[in-house]
């Protein structure tokens, strides 16, 4: 990430994009498949001990 952004000094960026026009999202929650992925993805760092910090745009 030296060539790229410096968010707070990370080491690591891992960005989850999806079409929104062409998801599936849960009837109960409304959340989308995409949410789903980067949710879990926070939560395995979390499981491995690992600081996350999860930025929408």
């Amino acid at each position: 990430m030296s060539k790229g952004v410096n968010y707070h000094g990370a080491s690591l960026a891992i960005i989850v994009c999806g079409d929104h026009s062409d998801v599936f999202v849960h009837p109960f929650d409304k959340k989308d498949m995409v949410s789903v992925v980067a949710d879990h993805i926070v939560l395995e760092a979390e499981e491995l001990g690992l600081s996350s910090c999860w930025l929408t745009y």
